[in-house]
């Protein structure tokens, strides 16, 4: 009669394990990219609104300088958009700007679109 033994059981249990393992893994992964590009992106939106708030062309100047932040920055994202809009609020102009990209995603769901947005007071001409 033969005797059972335990032997192979650890390669089984590597099996089953090691695919949740990866899964949790690329899921963190993804998420702490996805932190690391909407960091980037609100930066890049409060220098835009930054540079828009002196210049008198604010809506060229928002979209060069998200460009170039961006483009320092974060290579992986892709800029969908730059809108920049200026409003005047009790007689204070204020230049919004929003920043928009997409990010690739590691599987399946394809890309994700960011937004990151920033209001800085436009100062008045001398």
């Amino acid at each position: 009669m033969r005797r059972r033994t335990d032997r192979g059981s650890a390669v089984v249990a590597a099996v089953l394990t090691l695919p949740i393992v990866t899964a949790i893994f690329l899921v963190v992964v993804q998420l702490a990219v996805t932190a690391y590009l909407r960091s980037n992106v609100v930066h890049a939106a409060s220098e835009a609104a930054r540079a828009a708030s002196v210049s008198s062309n604010p809506v060229a100047v928002a979209d060069q300088r998200a460009r170039a932040v961006l483009r320092a920055t974060s290579g992986v994202a892709h800029l969908l958009s730059v809108r920049t809009q200026q409003q005047f609020a009790g007689g204070v102009a204020v230049v919004n700007v929003v920043v928009t990209v997409a990010i690739p995603g590691m599987w399946l769901s394809g890309s994700q679109q960011i937004s990151g947005s920033a209001l800085a007071v436009q100062e008045p001409a001398p």
